[in-house]
């Protein structure tokens, strides 16, 4: 053991060296400090390799590793080679395919000689051995005791500059004369946690199943130590070796309780377990710096009559960066319906990190959007506003997420955003935080807050907090979601929600803000609606639905023309209605 430990320091301490190197030239050749961000930054790499996704588990998480390997070296010097892993998923073609417009074209290779390439650049020497996997798929059962090393041997990957097998590939390593650096298959993770996690990234934590092979070239090239949530999985007390403001970049385990404690110590988690090639998508000009495309669609002019009441639909899950790199933009039920477009529609996404990781998925949304389609950015990660800090830090850290966030949504212009809570979105821990964003970001028009059980628990409830300058700044719970939950009476199909929504509306009008509300939409949710001939709706189509079955006096607009009628709405005496 002392053995290994002195070779994972050494190499650190090379590494390090390596760092302020790359970091001073990199500063130095910009001429200006390094842009706040969340997510690591790359250069553009001198050859993209070109490797097709092996079917077999081992080698996929062979593949992963060796390609953060040289993100993390082209990081740290500055230039080097970067590889690309195949995918048959039509949006990360269009993604790599809109990257390499800018940046140089792919060259094809096999696993073989992208190894003998390492070598001879010196940025692969050696392996590290973790035990072999039961499955290579993820299982929702997870077994009482599960081995980690394969998180182990992933987290040694950059201080050893190695690759990750388990022993059915390590005859093939050392054809290839690549040593054995390390050992871990007979270690558990509080060894990792007391003896080296000082090594390690403090800013970006991994979070993976043991069984998961994506992402890992991600947290390779950022340095991350890699944990999981099950029994032994180390991420309980990884949380706590974090920066306060960092990031739990990945997913496992239970929702709650991971988000709840990561919000604890002021940390936010970034749902990224599937997706693919961050580090090359994110080499380059990236972030603030990245010339966005012009939007051609500019969202259409609202005047509130003072009779009308107004409602805004919102997905859930806009934090979720695998879906918004994958699936969201080829579902036909959320980007690529067919109907978007022909009603205002809210989409949260998690705009701050998609700038970093992959600003190519920001232009595609812009390009593609409507004057109806409506962009709400979450935080950069997933976070409860009213646990954050409470057990390190307090809402300080917040701060810097909020200033930060800040500079994204003006280059971005948009005005509202969403924000979520753990047990009360009204309790006096989420006013704190809410000030603090009322305060961090003076333009913002809207927060559209949902707790996590259940979603609507404001029941369309606006608090209002005052600001030095400018007008207050609204924050607006949800009426009811659209959600499978029969548990719930705020919750249920679309036509259920549209009956909420129309009793809403007959209600007496006190005060203005009582013609204001919004709907969240589960992501995740499916319905099968009477007359729809058993086709499944979710997301827009769902919206659709429930605004096609409204009250005519019920107005469909986006979020932020929701926020300027509802301003609009406050500064103006209230007028008698009949009903």
């Amino acid at each position: 053991m002392q053995q290994l430990l002195n070779t994972v320091r050494r190499a650190c301490s090379i590494c390090a060296g390596v760092l302020v190197v790359g970091i001073t030239s990199v500063a130095a050749a910009a001429g200006t400090a390094p842009e706040p961000r969340s997510w690591p930054t790359f250069p553009v790499p001198s050859k993209i390799y070109l490797v097709r996704w092996p079917n077999a588990f081992d080698k996929q998480i062979a593949l992963e590793t060796l390609a953060g390997l040289a993100a993390y070296h082209a990081r740290m010097t500055g230039a080097g080679p970067m590889i690309w892993i195949e995918s048959r998923q039509p949006s990360y073609q269009r993604w790599f395919k809109m990257y390499h417009r800018r940046y140089p074209a792919p060259v094809s290779t096999d696993w073989q000689s992208l190894v003998r390439q390492m070598q001879k650049q010196g940025i692969l020497k050696g392996y590290v051995l973790y035990s072999p996997a039961p499955a290579a798929k993820v299982k929702r059962q997870r077994p009482a005791e599960e081995d980690f090393s394969v998180n182990m041997a992933t987290s040694l990957c950059a201080p050893l500059g190695a690759v990750a097998i388990d022993d059915r590939l390590a005859a093939q390593a050392q054809k290839f004369h690549l040593p054995e650096l390390a050992d871990v298959r007979k270690k558990n993770m509080p060894w990792l946690l007391t003896q080296l996690h000082k090594r390690f990234s403090t800013r970006l934590l991994g979070l993976l199943s043991p069984r998961q092979p994506n992402l890992r070239d991600e947290l390779v090239a950022a340095n991350a130590m890699v944990v999981s949530d099950g029994p032994g999985g180390g991420y309980r007390q990884a949380v706590k070796l974090m920066q306060p403001g960092g990031i739990v970049v990945g997913w496992d385990g239970d929702e709650f309780g991971v988000t709840s404690l990561a919000s604890k110590y002021a940390l936010r988690v970034c749902a990224a377990d599937w997706v693919r090639n961050l580090p090359l998508l994110s080499s380059g000009i990236t972030g603030l710096k990245y010339p966005l495309a012009k939007r051609p669609a500019l969202p259409m002019a609202v005047k509130d009559d003072g009779h009308l009441h107004y409602v805004a639909f919102i997905n859930s899950d806009g934090d979720n960066i695998a879906w918004a790199l994958g699936g969201f933009k080829t579902d036909a039920t959320s980007w690529a319906d067919s109907n978007r477009g022909k009603m205002p529609f809210g989409w949260s996404i998690p705009a701050e990190a998609l700038m970093q990781v992959c600003p190519y998925a920001v232009d595609y949304l812009r390009q593609t959007a409507t004057r109806q389609d409506n962009f709400v950015p979450y935080w950069s990660g997933y976070l409860y506003l009213d646990e954050f800090g409470t057990l390190r830090g307090g809402l300080r850290p917040l701060d810097a997420v909020l200033q930060r966030q800040r500079l994204f949504m003006r280059k971005l212009k948009l005005h509202t955003m969403m924000a979520f809570c753990a047990k009360k979105w009204d309790s006096r821990a989420a006013i704190r935080g809410y000030k603090r964003i009322a305060i961090d970001l003076p333009t913002l028009n809207a927060v559209f807050a949902v707790q996590y059980n259940p979603y609507a628990a404001g029941r369309g409830k606006i608090i209002w907090l005052p600001r030095k300058h400018g007008r207050p700044l609204p924050v607006l719970s949800a009426l009811a979601s659209i959600w499978n939950m029969p548990s719930n009476k705020y919750a249920g199909s679309p036509k259920y929600v549209a009956k909420l929504l129309d009793r809403w509306a007959h209600r007496p009008v006190k005060q203005s803000q009582d013609r204001f509300t919004w709907i969240v939409v589960h992501a995740w949710s499916r319905f099968i609606e009477p007359g729809d001939k058993g086709k499944k709706i979710s997301v827009y189509d769902a919206a659709a639905y429930c605004a096609a079955n409204l009250n005519k006096s019920v107005h469909v607009v986006t979020p932020a023309q929701l926020a300027i009628l509802l301003d609009q709405a406050k500064a103006a005496p209230i007028q008698s209605q009949s009903k």
